[in-house]
């Protein structure tokens, strides 16, 4: 058990690392951390398991982050092409 629990804190460890490298590398990170989760649970490392469970959520807001981003971009792209017809129709 003892080296399992080792590679469980190493799997969370690689991560953190996938996670905050510029920029992240998410798909190592969601990786890592699922299968630190899963071992966390099975060796009832319950702290460890804890702490997968945030950093799971860092990348979750990572991404939201990512994705409220394009669709911003892709608002102001629609706007700034359609824009007259936008002004048109207001305007009515």
């Amino acid at each position: 058990s003892g080296e399992r629990g080792y590679e469980t804190w190493a799997r969370y460890v690689l991560g953190g690392i996938a996670a905050a490298a510029d920029p992240p590398d998410l798909e190592t990170a969601f990786s890592s951390y699922e299968q630190a989760k899963t071992l966390a649970q099975e060796l009832g490392m319950r702290p460890l398991l804890a702490r997968c469970h945030l950093g799971l959520g860092t990348l979750y807001r990572i991404i939201i982050s990512i994705v409220l981003g394009v669709l911003l971009l892709l608002a102001s792209v629609g706007y700034n092409k359609y824009r007259d017809r936008i002004r048109e129709i207001i305007a009515t």
